[in-house]
């Protein structure tokens, strides 16, 4: 990841001030936007890797880094906007993220909107599912 760049998350911040810790294992996640916004940023870097590590243990299974990967690879995406969260602060235990991701493909063009779970268990956060 250029840490120069901006952060592809659309915090409108440098990578490197931005997710770009989070990514590289030097810092966690304050609160479940900065994750889903880490998460974005992972898919555009095709980080399986980060996507599963985040991902809460009971919702992992054996092809996760497959599809990951090949869904991330054969995707372009164009940005990211978080339109509300409910709860999901540094001092939460769980919290809710709605989004609009924006990406393409061989396919064609999408706004995938979503509502995202997140719990938060021994001081880190974890993506749960979609609402």
């Amino acid at each position: 990841m250029n840490l120069a760049e901006l952060c592809p998350c659309g915090n409108s911040r440098k990578a490197a001030l931005c997710c770009a810790p989070f990514l590289d294992g030097s810092r966690q996640p304050a609160t479940a936007e900065e994750l889903m916004r880490s998460r974005y940023t992972a898919y555009t870097r095709a980080d399986a890797a980060y996507l599963i590590a985040t991902l809460h243990p009971s919702q992992r299974s054996v092809d996760d880094e497959a599809n990951i990967l090949a869904w991330a690879h054969n995707s372009r995406f164009t940005g990211l906007s978080v339109l509300k969260t409910k709860a999901g602060k540094a001092k939460d235990s769980d919290g809710l993220v709605e989004f609009v991701a924006r990406f393409s493909d061989a396919d064609g063009t999408y706004a995938h909107r979503e509502i995202s779970s997140f719990v938060k268990e021994d001081g880190k956060w974890w993506y749960v599912s979609a609402l």
